[in-house]
């Protein structure tokens, strides 16, 4: 929501404050792609509500494909948010890509928390961290290059100069923090 709301302030000229009525974001999807795709996302979220309310839904074998398309949906989304700069093809793609393996880190890192808070016993982590550590590491090494490529494409040179680059730099430190830990 706040996304939008910033996104509809940012593109559309509209304060911040006039952007919270859901009536002005029907001025987005003429703003272009990242516009359309916020909408898009904003929607697909609340559609995963239905999901987080039942997640035994993942179980059932009717709606699983409805249920994780649902989110494999909202998270592609997030790879039509920038473009600009050079390559945007490749962009997007990156993008998506680095966005699933974020998911893929951050995601199994919060089911090894689920499965440590409610697991009735040690057999149960067990298997769970050994599930997790097959894919964590490319997951990982995934996220970085991607986002190496990504903090390149947008920022290149400015990338110390701009305050783009250096929100970017920020994050980077974040994220090598998150990596250390991980």
């Amino acid at each position: 929501y706040i996304h939008v709301v910033a996104l509809t302030a940012d593109l559309t000229g509209r304060s911040f404050g006039s952007a919270l009525s859901p009536v002005t974001w029907f001025d987005l999807p003429s703003t272009g792609l990242p516009g359309t795709a916020a909408i898009i996302r904003l929607l697909l979220i609340a559609a995963c509500g239905w999901l987080a309310w039942y997640p035994e839904r993942l179980y059932d074998e009717t709606s699983r494909g409805l249920a994780l398309g649902l989110v494999t949906a909202t998270a592609a989304t997030t790879g039509l948010s920038r473009v600009e700069g050079d390559l945007v093809a490749l962009g997007v793609l990156v993008n998506m890509v680095h966005v699933f393996a974020v998911g893929m880190w951050i995601g199994g890192a919060l089911l090894i928390s689920r499965v440590v808070l409610a697991g009735p016993g040690g057999e149960d982590l067990v298997q769970a961290v050994r599930a997790h550590s097959r894919y964590v590491t490319p997951a990982l090494l995934v996220t970085i290059v991607t986002g190496l490529l990504e903090t390149y494409r947008l920022a290149g040179s400015a990338i110390l100069t701009s305050s783009f680059g250096q929100v970017l730099v920020l994050k980077t430190v974040v994220v090598v923090i998150l990596v250390l830990v991980t």
